[in-house]
């Protein structure tokens, strides 16, 4: 997904979608089961564009109490800017065009919870016998 620079006179609008591929982040494999939809606004200011949205999407991971797989959906918020001569935490124009993958892709990544539960009350995996909680009753005692 790109940008060409001549399209920003001063400020845009730009709707669009990416799709990502799975990825593993923190052990946890990610599989968006959605493209990751993006709402931006492009603003010129002197040699830089300032670009903020709001990105979607849905993508499926295990539970970490439980182990089953669910979908959670992640909405999130863009504040990034683009350079030609880039600063810390800043992407580069490059001939001409703002490159939005890199950004949007990163952005998920950094808005991913630091847990994954299927359901706020999830009971879990019993330790001594292995049954999922939230399916069937654990007998075993432990």
């Amino acid at each position: 997904m790109e940008i060409q620079l001549k399209d920003i006179q001063n400020e845009f609008d730009y709707t669009g979608e990416l799709t990502i591929a799975p990825f593993e982040c923190n052990n946890d494999e990610i599989t968006p089961t959605k493209p990751v939809t993006v709402q931006l606004h492009f603003k010129k200011e002197n040699d830089k564009i300032l670009v903020t949205g709001t990105a979607n999407t849905t993508f499926q991971v295990n539970c970490h109490r439980c182990g089953t797989p669910y979908e959670e959906t992640l909405p999130f918020e863009i504040i990034e800017t683009f350079a030609n001569m880039p600063e810390e935490e800043e992407y580069k124009i490059a001939s001409g065009k703002l490159f939005l993958d890199d950004m949007i892709f990163d952005n998920f990544r950094l808005n991913l919870p630091m847990h994954y539960l299927c359901k706020e009350d999830c009971k879990g995996i019993c330790f001594g016998c292995g049954k999922n909680l939230n399916v069937e009753n654990c007998e075993c005692g432990k």
